[in-house]
């Protein structure tokens, strides 16, 4: 899988990451490089696991002794997730990381019951996930690109979470060109940007009930396959990505050829960056239907994710033509974020023609998008970046002004902004823009101000 060593430098970062007290220090100091080098072959001994399992116990006792303290759970899931992570492959450490990825996935549902910036956790995750065998590379690139969306790219968690994709990328052939253009800045996540709003958290909190509602149907009547679907459904909506999974290999379990199930575990395994295996599922659900929408639509995203752009637009395209053909009977009863609706679909393909180059057709299928669903604010974002690419900066500044409309501290949105006033020479417009973008932590922006008051003093 490519997993890699890290240098001393970035080793001394992570020891010195957000230490919550003196044991955590303890375990970080006891264990050193283990904490984050897999592998390596003589350092994990029997005194250290001993030590890791009288760890766990105290820090389960702790969660016991305070079970309505969600603080105290919180620090502890933070610590048992590193000390869980250290476990080595000669060691038994599937087991162990397992344990490590449910603990990491607490603690992003906790972050949000606490009001805790999850930065911090996206950014020990991504670093978990680097080097752990069972998560894909390419999901800890996605954490650690979370920190930069929270934190800014010019935060301190920012550069670090940037140095270690770039410490990784350089060790290994994937392009990371596409987290962040020298034109285009950016690539709008309304999830990310709203996380930590009041509204997100009540529509968490929201879920959360209804996963329970679910929960205790399910107590009396445990092979329910309507109430195991809808909780599905939910978790996959918080991104809890495991209980979903769960839920839909029970249902599979139940009823192996049941397709909305076989559709939201490739959902979760492409989630999880397991593209292969999702592409094998999707397959088979299309061989039994091939005229399910979804399933092509869900198979051509994941090919997109694998950078087969041919074989995306194909399905993409395919699954738009079934849309239209059996549109009176798309329905489901609960919102399924594995079914994409009629706008996502353009909007999906508008992504992919994003990154052949294509920007008339993003243009086209992000107008189409919008005008099914007109609040699709990220349509919005990525067609400004297509007029910007096509140097329309009229228009580029159209789209971006119904993004910041919306929300007015999306950094990237107002940089490019500037950019497109600087692009056609309407100067103080584009000092007005970048100094808004700087007053949030852009950096970059900085530079563009000084920039362009050195040019007027000249």
């Amino acid at each position: 899988m490519g997993k890699i060593l890290m240098s001393n430098e970035i080793l001394n970062k992570v020891l010195s990451l957000s230490l919550i007290d003196d044991v955590q220090k303890k375990v970080l100091k006891h264990f050193g490089a283990n904490i984050v080098i897999i592998d390596h072959p003589d350092n994990f001994d029997k005194e250290r696991s001993l030590f890791c399992k009288q760890m766990i116990e105290h820090l389960d006792l702790a969660e016991k002794k305070t079970p309505n303290d969600n603080e105290i759970i919180f620090k502890s899931n933070f610590l048992k997730a590193q000390v869980y992570g250290c476990y080595q492959t000669k060691h038994g450490f599937v087991e162990q990381h397992k344990k490590a990825i449910k603990c990491y996935e607490r603690l992003l549902k906790l972050a949000i019951e606490i009001k805790a910036n999850p930065a911090i956790v996206f950014l020990k995750y991504g670093i978990f996930a680097l080097l752990s065998p069972l998560i894909a590379n390419e999901k800890a690139i996605q954490f650690l690109n979370y920190v930069i969306k929270i934190e800014g790219k010019n935060s301190e968690k920012g550069i670090f979470a940037n140095q270690l994709i770039q410490n990784f990328t350089s060790n290994t052939n994937i392009d990371n060109s596409t987290h962040d253009s020298a034109i285009v800045k950016g690539s709008y996540t309304p999830g990310i940007i709203s996380y930590d709003t009041e509204a997100y958290e009540a529509t968490i909190n929201t879920v959360l009930k209804e996963i329970k509602e679910y929960s205790d149907k399910l107590t009396a009547d445990p092979n329910n396959i309507n109430l195991l679907l809808n909780r599905a459904i939910l978790y996959y909506s918080i991104s809890n990505i495991d209980q979903a999974l769960e839920d839909y290999d029970r249902i599979i379990s139940i009823d192996p050829l049941h397709l909305d199930a076989l559709i939201g575990k490739g959902s979760c395994l492409n989630d999880m960056c397991q593209y292969k295996r999702a592409i094998e599922i999707y397959t088979s659900v299309i061989k039994r239907n091939p005229n399910l929408y979804h399933a092509y639509m869900n198979r051509g995203n994941t090919y997109g994710n694998m950078g087969k752009y041919d074989q995306a637009l194909h399905d993409q395209t395919k699954a738009i033509e079934l849309f239209h053909i059996n549109e009176n009977t798309n329905t489901s009863s609960i919102n399924n974020p594995t079914i994409p609706t009629k706008a996502e679909c353009y909007y999906n393909r508008a992504v992919t023609y994003d990154k052949i180059g294509l920007f008339e057709q993003v243009i086209e299928d992000c107008t189409i998008a919008l005008k099914i669903d007109p609040f699709m604010h990220n349509a919005n974002f990525k067609m400004g970046n297509a007029y910007l690419n096509l140097r329309l900066f009229e228009k580029a500044i159209d789209e971006y002004k119904k993004v910041i409309t919306v929300h007015p501290n999306n950094i990237d949105a107002l940089y490019n902004i500037g950019i497109c006033f600087y692009s056609i020479e309407e100067l103080e417009s584009a000092i007005s823009y970048f100094e808004k973008a700087a007053q949030l932590g852009d950096n970059e922006a900085k530079k563009m101000i000084q920039k362009l008051k050195e040019t007027n003093n000249q």
